[in-house]
This record gives structure tokens, C-alpha cells and sequence, in this order.
């Protein structure tokens, strides 16, 4: 799991950091978010589990108090979020727990 690089920014509602991985996901978190400092060992563990499939799938970390425009872009409301990106466009979906965000990479 890593933090989304300060460069990364979105050019018709693509995600463009260099080189799109096939899929991702961002996690849309605060430093401040109870909620997410709890998710968080569950999360670094998911991504782990991801990087290492098959179909490999990045987990970036979206500070929503520094990218505030990512969380725009993709419609999060609330926090903690996930948004799946295939080829850096989102699929759609925004789910709030790691159980939903399995579900929706299965």
C-alpha cells in the first residue's frame, strides 16, 4: 500500500501517475479519520494479499485533506472509501469496507 505521489493528477477522469497499472485501488483516508486508522492493518494486509495474485492489483492512499480533488473526482463523500480503477478509469463502484471492496475484485 502505497500513498498517491504527489504528481498524480486526473485528465478526463483518468488517474495518470506514469505507467496505469491494469487495476487499482484508492483508498480515500484522513490522518484525523478514527474510522480509518482502524482499517488501516486490514487494508496494508488486502494490498499485500493483491500485490501478489495473479492479476496483480496496486492499493494506493488517497489523504483526502491533500488530494481533496481525487475525492471530488470520484464522488467520495465519506470515509473511509475504495474506488476500483481498471486501465486508471473508475468502475462505478465506491464501497466503504474491505469485505464490499473483495466482493467487487472478485
Amino acid at each position: 500500500m502505497r500513498d498517491v505521489p504527489a504528481e498524480c493528477r486526473l485528465a478526463g477522469g483518468v488517474l495518470y501517475r506514469g505507467p496505469v497499472a491494469a487495476s487499482a485501488v484508492l483508498y480515500f483516508t484522513a490522518a484525523w479519520c478514527g474510522p480509518c486508522r482502524q482499517l488501516k492493518p486490514a487494508v496494508a494486509a488486502l494490498a499485500e494479499e493483491l500485490a501478489r495474485g495473479t492479476r496483480p492489483v496496486e492499493v494506493w492512499t488517497v489523504d483526502v485533506d491533500a488530494h481533496g480533488e481525487l475525492a471530488d473526482a470520484y464522488g467520495v463523500q465519506q470515509i473511509p472509501s475504495f474506488v476500483v480503477l481498471r486501465g486508471g478509469c473508475a468502475t462505478g463502484a465506491c464501497v466503504r469496507d474491505v469485505a464490499a471492496l473483495r466482493r467487487l475484485l472478485a
